[in-house]
């Protein structure tokens, strides 16, 4: 009488995937020479189509209907960034209101630059009032030194990061 021996399904699965490995290693060409080597068994030729390719600005999409829309490629309009190149005064910026509240900025332009940041409107009450005199020298900072609105979204006040780049570019497109 035979003895019956019991292998658990994970050494199963382990075998066979060694098994596979082992198998495809053995079986693929050891140098790129041997695969471009290989020829037709057959003497008839295929004809390979041509691809012309589409520029960049229209890229047809064929939609399940099989109709053909042309999207065009989306135009991108940076905040404005000319170093030196604003108008010199005072500019107020739109009021943003998010969840915790609201953000309105002046931007300050002297000799053509922005000189200061006065924040006109800011979350407070409970922890908004911390996040804010945290964020705003931050921000302030930021914007004089790269003048312009692309600044740093600040993580854990990602909203009034936010609302502060729109508040300013609506101030800084006034000064253009």
């Amino acid at each position: 009488m035979m003895k019956k021996i019991l292998i658990p399904a994970g050494v199963i699965s382990f075998i066979i995937t060694v098994t596979v490995i082992i198998i495809a290693i053995y079986t693929v060409p050891a140098d790129n020479n041997q695969i471009a080597n290989i020829q037709p068994t057959s003497t008839q030729t295929q004809k390979v189509p041509t691809i012309t390719p589409i520029p960049a600005t229209s890229i047809p999409l064929t939609q399940g209907n099989g109709t053909t829309v042309i999207t065009p490629t989306p135009t991108i309009i940076p905040s404005p960034t000319p170093s030196g190149k604003y108008k010199d005064g005072t500019y107020t910026g739109t009021a943003y209101t998010h969840r915790y509240g609201t953000v309105q900025i002046q931007a300050v332009i002297t000799n053509s630059k922005i000189s200061d940041v006065v924040f006109l409107k800011l979350p407070s009450g409970g922890e908004s009032s911390s996040i804010s005199s945290y964020v705003s020298p931050i921000l302030k900072q930021d914007t004089i030194q790269s003048q312009s609105a692309n600044v740093n979204v600040i993580s854990g006040a990602t909203l009034t990061s936010n609302a502060f780049i729109k508040s300013l570019s609506s101030a800084l497109s006034q000064a253009i």
